[in-house]
C-alpha cells in the first residue's frame, strides 16, 4: 500500500523507524537484564553465604574473609619518637 501523498510517506515511513528503534531498545534492556539476572544467579551458586563458619588446618575457626588473622600495626608510620614527620616536595 502505498500513500499517494508524500508527506503522508513520509509520516508513515517515521512511524515505522521509531517503532523499529523502540523494539530494538526494549530487546537491549531485556537482554541486559537477562544477562546480568544469570550473571548474578551464577556468582550467587559460587560463593558461599556469608557469615559462614571455616574449619582450618590450625582447629581455628575464622569467618568467611578470616577476620582472626587482622591485626594493628605495632607503631604507625610516621608516628616514631622522632616528632612529627612530613610529606617532601623533593625541593630543598
Amino acid at each position: 500500500m502505498r500513500a499517494a501523498d508524500p508527506v503522508q510517506a513520509r509520516r508513515i515511513g517515521v512511524r515505522r523507524v521509531r517503532r523499529a528503534t523502540a523494539a530494538v531498545a526494549v530487546a537491549a534492556v531485556a537482554g541486559t537484564g537477562l544477562l546480568t539476572w544469570s550473571l548474578a544467579d551464577q556468582a550467587a551458586a559460587q560463593s558461599p553465604a556469608v557469615g559462614t563458619v571455616t574449619e582450618h588446618d590450625d582447629g581455628g575457626r575464622l569467618g568467611r574473609f578470616g577476620t582472626d588473622d587482622v591485626r594493628p600495626p605495632g607503631q604507625l608510620p610516621g608516628s616514631g619518637g622522632s616528632g612529627p614527620v612530613h610529606a617532601s616536595s623533593g625541593g630543598s
